[in-house]
């Protein structure tokens, strides 16, 4: 391989240095079957010294193999997979990386027959800048402008539309401009700034590397230089500050940190923070590399963070800064541009596997809004969509994520559905519009819930997805607490996901002098909103002349649960209405509670829902201790007086 700089022979290190703060450029060939992308990133690479000779060998024999003797294939240097050679064919997404004196690239050959669309959708999805070919025999085709939707679509501002095979027209200047009317026409609808028209010839090498002398009327750069000199820079720094966490790092008891990649604007220590979707907020304690701590960082470094309180945070969540929390919200209905890839076409029955950053969700498709004609970019409507056609949708999430519109953040903005039966992916999407739900559209879908298939689809989440997923129904939802032994866990839990959520407190009146201390300590620590409600008579009052507690056979105990229970319950479900109540029942706790479900109606129309449903005693216990939350074992319920028996607020109904 011949390198372009005598540096290297020089001053090894010098060179290194020099190589690295090279400006890196991302692009991808695209256009119709049989263009020529794959042999113009041949020419690319064999005109600028860029072959390994062995590996010009190699595709030298298999010339000499073939039915054209001794014409050296170049395409034969991106196309790899043994089907892409025998057919003449690019299947695959084939990367090549290379550099010139100026500047680094990655280059991505992607398919231009239609039934790999998706393959070529992929490629583009990192890429800053798009070299669509057009063959200058055919013009624009429908694969042509499918691409061109596409690389609009995914945010590709800058476009080289490089009009090859200019020797079959014997260099026709006329031919070269009405194809560049044609193109400008059709991509006048599409949100493509900055076109660059450039005539080549890939198989004569004419305006690839240098300028050809078969085209004077030609006065722009040839294709390398036009891409050494282009300037693609998007000024990532400048946006809203997002860290989507990929890892929370633990190494011992005194770190945890998360780390991630930053999508957009920078961060220093000290910067006030949010966690999404809880909504905790925190500040930055240290922004931690492998090289020291750093004093600020910015896209699209990755890094790890540490914050100044200890709260809970997980694989999926976004931090975000406070003050400009606005783009990045979360959410559960989502609006977005959509590229169908499986073979099965978009099913609006079905259910998918959303995945967003580091987040996976069950997601389903309650709308198409219409197609759209590539060719016409008209809007049709449509019942599905099928494999390579491209949808407005409207996207239904079980619970709250972190997202942010795709003009705003392409890594935020931006997901893949999967299906959940093969496991491929289905579709990519990219966000356009984040609704919040509003509690008239809660109220429908709650009323229409299934809790047969909400039991079924919650079967393998554990207990804080099952919090997420019942706060994520979008109504009123409230917790219920007695601040017995291990009633932190629920509290915590719901806070993560809710930080405002209304807790409801029965207080009969006659708990322990522990119950009350330990109440006020989970209050504190978690920053708890408590309603409390108590009976109508006092325990004072009951005590001095009805006889107290009765005994747990007398007839009279069952009056006393109503007063002391039941009641101040009903009157509190009848004046706060929630939509949805969130109890920290287990099954081990009683035989009745052996035989219910997850997901439940409960009094009032409500859903109910007991996240903690399958938790063991240890389980309770280990989830205190990994969270430093507190926990008192010494309690008394007066309705029960003994484990085992219920007081008859799990079986209230309507």
């Amino acid at each position: 391989m011949s390198h372009q700089s005598e540096l290297i022979e020089q001053d090894i290190h010098a060179y290194l240095n020099q190589h690295e703060n090279k400006s890196l450029l991302r692009l991808l060939t695209c256009g119709s079957v049989d263009d020529g992308k794959s042999t113009l990133i041949g020419r690319l690479l064999h005109d600028s010294k860029l072959v390994y000779e062995d590996h010009l060998a190699a595709i030298k024999n298999v010339a000499n193999g073939s039915q054209h003797s001794g014409d050296l294939d170049l395409a034969l240097l991106v196309d790899g997979l043994q089907a892409e050679r025998e057919q003449g064919i690019t299947i695959d997404v084939a990367y090549r990386y290379f550099s010139t004196a100026k500047r680094k690239f990655i280059i991505a050959d992607t398919p231009g027959h239609e039934q790999y669309t998706r393959n070529m959708a992929t490629g583009a999805s990192n890429c800053d800048l798009a070299i669509i070919l057009i063959d200058a025999r055919k013009g624009l085709l429908t694969q042509t402008r499918r691409h061109s939707f596409i690389v609009s679509l995914l945010g590709i501002k800058h476009v080289v539309v490089a009009v090859n095979k200019m020797d079959l027209m014997d260099y026709s200047h006329d031919v070269f401009k009405a194809i560049e009317k044609d193109y400008r026409e059709f991509a006048g609808n599409l949100d493509l700034p900055n076109i660059h028209f450039v005539p080549v010839s890939a198989l004569t090498g004419d305006n690839v590397v240098d300028e050809s002398p078969h085209m004077p009327w030609y006065t722009g750069p040839a294709l390398l230089p036009l891409l050494e000199d282009l300037d693609t820079a998007t000024d990532l720094t400048q946006g809203d500050w997002q860290l989507p966490v990929q890892y929370v790092n633990r190494p011992n008891a005194s770190f945890r940190g998360y780390c991630g990649t930053i999508a957009s604007g920078n961060v220093k220590p000290g910067d006030a923070v949010k966690v999404l979707p809880s909504g905790h907020t925190s500040h930055i304690a240290k922004i931690v590399t492998a090289d020291g701590d750093l004093q600020q960082a910015f896209a699209p470094m990755a890094i790890t963070v540490t914050l100044t309180d200890e709260i809970d945070i997980s694989r999926g969540d976004t931090l975000v800064h406070v003050e400009s929390a606005n783009h990045t919200v979360s959410s559960q209905q989502l609006t977005a541009d959509l590229v169908w890839m499986d073979q099965q076409p978009l099913s609006l029955s079905r259910d998918y596997e959303l995945k967003l950053g580091g987040k996976r969700i069950n997601a389903r498709i309650k709308n198409i809004h219409h197609q759209i004609d590539v060719n016409t970019l008209e809007q049709r409507p449509a019942s599905d969509l099928q494999l390579n056609e491209i949808g407005l949708v409207e996207v239904y999430l079980d619970a709250p994520i972190p997202a942010s519109e795709f003009n705003n953040s392409k890594g935020l903005g931006s997901f893949i559905l999967i299906d959940k039966i093969s496991h491929a992916t289905a579709a990519a999407g990219m966000i356009s519009e984040l609704k919040v739900t509003s509690t008239s559209a809660a109220n429908d879908d709650l009323s229409a819930l299934n809790l047969s298939r909400a039991n079924q689809q919650l079967a393998s989440s554990n207990a804080q997805q099952v919090v997420e997923w019942a706060i994520g129904l979008g109504g009123k939802t409230l917790v219920t607490t007695n601040f017995g032994p291990q009633e932190a866990v629920l509290l915590h839990m719901v806070k993560q996901v809710s930080p405002e959520i209304q807790v409801l407190w029965i207080d009969s009146g006659y708990n322990m002098p522990q119950t009350y201390v330990f109440a006020d300590k989970v209050i504190e620590q978690l920053r708890l909103k408590v309603d409390v409600y108590t009976p109508k008579v006092s325990a004072a009052r009951r005590d001095a002349v009805m006889g107290g507690i009765p005994t747990i056979n007398d007839p009279a105990h069952a009056e006393f649960t109503q007063q002391f229970k039941l009641e101040p319950f009903k009157r509190a479900m009848d004046e706060l209405a929630p939509e949805v109540w969130l109890t920290a029942l287990r099954r081990e706790q009683s035989q009745l509670r052996q035989q219910m479900d997850t997901v439940a109606h409960g009094p009032n129309g409500m859903i109910k829902v007991s996240p903690l449903l399958d938790w063991s005693l240890e389980d309770m216990q280990n989830y205190l201790a990994k969270h430093g939350l507190p926990d008192e074992a010494r309690y008394f319920d007066p309705t029960k007086a003994e484990a085992g028996r219920e007081c008859g607020l799990h079986t209230l109904k309507n």
